[in-house]
This record gives structure tokens, C-alpha cells and sequence, in this order.
């Protein structure tokens, strides 16, 4: 039979004060013709994270007439700067029927502000739909390149990584993140506007 396995593309507040762009939908000047756009980079689910706001349905949410398990996350170190860390896991199909599974992986970065503004508490970095037979299972490895845990800095015109233990998260939304594992970047990272 058939199995839903689509996924919301946005976050939906509980209430409209929720959302990152409220305060700006109403300005002062009502004839002014430009509309300030002050979320900067925290819209979305970053907004939700970094405020620590419940959403009505967050981002990736979905739902399916089977269940599945994330299970086994392991990262595997890049050779060199400018090769990618993959993160490996398992897929396990525990419900009645086969179907899709999304996996979402997301990037915690170290502590601290970022040179450039605050920076989001998780940022999504890769996702894979897979299929899953009816009490089966199947590896996801999806690739982190360097700029995966960077942020461009406007004022060094690049992707910079900074040094420092990263946390890759990986779920079914931007909520429901269940595995977890650390990676090191020995060195500061700096990836061209272009890579």
C-alpha cells in the first residue's frame, strides 16, 4: 500500500508573535518604500532554536503509516582540509509497511558569536530521502565539505570555519533530532566565495 513521506518545507508557529518577521511586518512609517527585513539569518527553524520556541509544526515535520529508528551515527574524519567528513547511519524500518524515511543533518557550531552576528543554533547541511522495505534497513551517508561548518564572513569575503568541536545532529525534522556525535576542527577552515 501506499506511505506518506512528504515533509514540510517551512516552520509554523504556534502563535503569529512567533514568527521571526513579525515585528517588522508593521513599521512606523507606513508609506516608507523599504521594508526592513531585521531577521537576518534567523528565520525559520533557526529562529525557533535560538529563541527556544515550541512551533506548532516544525520544519521537516512529516508523518507516515510505518516507523522508523535512526540508529548507529558515525562520522568519518576528511583527509584533508578540503575533503568532506561523512556521516554514516542506519535506517531501520520498524513499522508495517515499507516506505521513505527523510534524514536531516544539521550542524551545531563551537560556542561563541560569530565574527559577522549571532549564528544560528543548528544549521541544516544535508538531507536524504531514502527507501525502506518493510523490516529492512539501509545505510544513509551523506557528505560534510569544509564550508558544511563554515558561515561567510562579509567582512573577509570568504567561508570561514572556525577551530573547534562541531556537533552534527541528525533526525527526521528540526526538532525531532535523535542521534548525535562530535567533530574537531584542528585549524580554522577558509573556503573561497566561490568553493
Amino acid at each position: 500500500g501506499a506511505c506518506p513521506s512528504g515533509r514540510l518545507p517551512v516552520t509554523f508557529p504556534k502563535d503569529l508573535a512567533d514568527s521571526p518577521s513579525t515585528p517588522f511586518l508593521h513599521p512606523s512609517d507606513p508609506t516608507a518604500e523599504v521594508l526592513l527585513y531585521g531577521e537576518d539569518l534567523l528565520v525559520g527553524y533557526r529562529h525557533f532554536d535560538r529563541m527556544n520556541i515550541e512551533p506548532l509544526f516544525p520544519f521537516g515535520f512529516g508523518l507516515s503509516y510505518t516507523t522508523f529508528e535512526l540508529h548507529g551515527l558515525t562520522l568519518s574524519p576528511p583527509q584533508s582540509s578540503t575533503a568532506a567528513c561523512v556521516a554514516r547511519l542506519m535506517v531501520i524500518n520498524q513499522g508495517p509497511l515499507a516506505g521513505h524515511e527523510v534524514v536531516q543533518v544539521y550542524v551545531e557550531p563551537p560556542p561563541g558569536k560569530d565574527e559577522d552576528g549571532i549564528r544560528a543554533v543548528r544549521e541544516l547541511r544535508g538531507l536524504s530521502k531514502v527507501w525502506v522495505p518493510l523490516g529492512g534497513s539501509v545505510e544513509v551517508a551523506l557528505e560534510l565539505h569544509p564550508r558544511s561548518f563554515s558561515r561567510f564572513s562579509t567582512s573577509r569575503g570568504a567561508w570561514v570555519a572556525p577551530a573547534g568541536e562541531y556537533i552534527v545532529v541528525v533526525g527526521r525534522s528540526s526538532r525531532e533530532l535523535s542521534l548525535r556525535a562530535c567533530f574537531t576542527l584542528s585549524a580554522e577552515v577558509v573556503c573561497s566565495a566561490s568553493d
